[in-house]
């Protein structure tokens, strides 16, 4: 591919590269949080059933033709449970647990911490995600805590979370191209999984423990 004309050409080379990014970042977040989730609802067997009990009647109906071809976006749109136990599952362990080296052209000042042009910083993204003032029960797996009718959507002292702390794709420019594919593609993948099979641990100690909580 590098030494293809059409690939080299204008910005096209560009281009091939940030879809290539979307699927290979995309497909590495979904294998890693969907192993997560398939941990967290073995010991979690209310919310499994939640997930199924959102999940079944429409699979059920898509299988009446072809489940593979039948169960279209449209149909998994609502599955908010499902999105939720996958963005909980980012959350107590992001694909990335701290971002890549930034840097400002210029002296900035954000809040009370001033940063100076051209030194690098990066982002504790285990942290955000763990931060107590932010969350309820941090190290509990909670779902609900992404559904804005839920108690544990605010913050301990019920007062609006930042979106900040929330950041398992980064955001803006620097928003990770696999987000909206990793998105999609769950609300079909985790469906299916617990549609077509039953989890369990080999072994009783293999309870599931977040690598920042080990």
């Amino acid at each position: 591919m590098s030494n293809d004309e059409f690939y080299l050409s204008n910005d096209t080379g560009r281009l091939v590269d940030d879809i290539l990014v979307m699927f290979i970042a995309g497909m590495e977040t979904i294998q890693i949080s969907t192993t997560n989730v398939i941990q967290h609802l073995i010991e979690e067997p209310d919310m499994k059933k939640r997930l199924l009990d959102e999940t079944e009647a429409v699979l059920l109906e898509a299988e009446k033709t072809n489940l593979v071809e039948g169960l279209t976006a449209e149909m998994v749109e609502n599955f908010n449970f499902t999105r939720n136990c996958f963005y909980e599952a980012l959350r107590m362990d992001a694909p990335t647990s701290v971002s890549g080296a930034a840097s400002f052209s210029e002296d900035v000042k954000i809040g009370k911490v001033n940063f100076t042009k051209d030194i690098g910083f990066t982002l504790m993204i285990f942290l955000m995600h763990m931060d107590p003032d932010e969350w309820i029960f941090p190290k509990q797996f909670l779902p609900d805590r992404f559904d804005s009718n839920s108690e544990y959507y605010l913050r301990p002292d019920q007062t609006k979370r930042s979106p900040l702390t929330f950041n398992p794709f980064l955001g803006g420019k620097r928003v990770c191209l696999g987000k909206s594919f990793a998105e999609i593609t769950v609300r079909h993948t985790l469906p299916l999984l617990f549609h077509f099979l039953d989890f369990e641990f080999a072994e009783a100690n293999q309870k599931y423990t977040p690598y920042h909580m080990a």
